[in-house]
């Protein structure tokens, strides 16, 4: 996969500037408690995840059945919410702005996992691209595969596009 002529999108672009403006640089600055000092956020586990907001108190809840890994990309998704969405999201179920704001969040997820800064630390030409991955970023398997997929998907549609 040839990375040079990827086009990342503007919510792409904001959430690794983002990043980089706080010094989470490495796969190993991808951390919990460095977006949990950040934003000052309460971190808190349930049977469910989601994320609140009242006024300047944040919060996010995480499934505790769920594996670390999937935790922390549960993390990333509920992030987004607080990041990017307004009111109460459980007043919101159901209904199109909820599925909207579920694809928001599960796409800036996938930007905050694996972020463009980050691109030149992967050799993705190698076999076990997404172990690798996986391990590094400390993310579910089915996650990279999906973030490789839109990488993919970009590449291809930047390839498709006239001169």
């Amino acid at each position: 996969m040839d990375i040079k002529h990827y086009k990342p999108s503007h919510l792409e672009n904001a959430v690794s500037n983002f990043l980089v403006e706080n010094n989470i640089l490495y796969p190993n600055d991808l951390r919990k408690e460095n977006f949990l000092t950040i934003f000052d956020i309460e971190l808190y586990f349930y049977c469910a995840s989601y994320a609140y907001k009242n006024d300047n108190y944040y919060a996010i809840i995480l499934n505790e059945k769920h594996d670390e890994k999937q935790k922390n990309f549960e993390f990333y998704h509920e992030l987004g919410h607080l990041w990017m969405h307004s009111g109460n999201q459980l007043k919101t179920m159901k209904t199109f702005r909820h599925k909207y704001q579920e694809i928001d969040a599960e796409k800036f997820a996938m930007y905050m996992a694996i972020p463009i800064h980050m691109f030149h630390y992967i050799d993705f030409s190698q076999s076990n691209v997404v172990e690798i991955l996986s391990d590094q970023f400390f993310i579910p398997q089915n996650k990279v595969i999906a973030r490789l997929d839109q990488i993919k998907f970009n590449l291809e549609q930047r390839l498709m596009q006239p001169v």
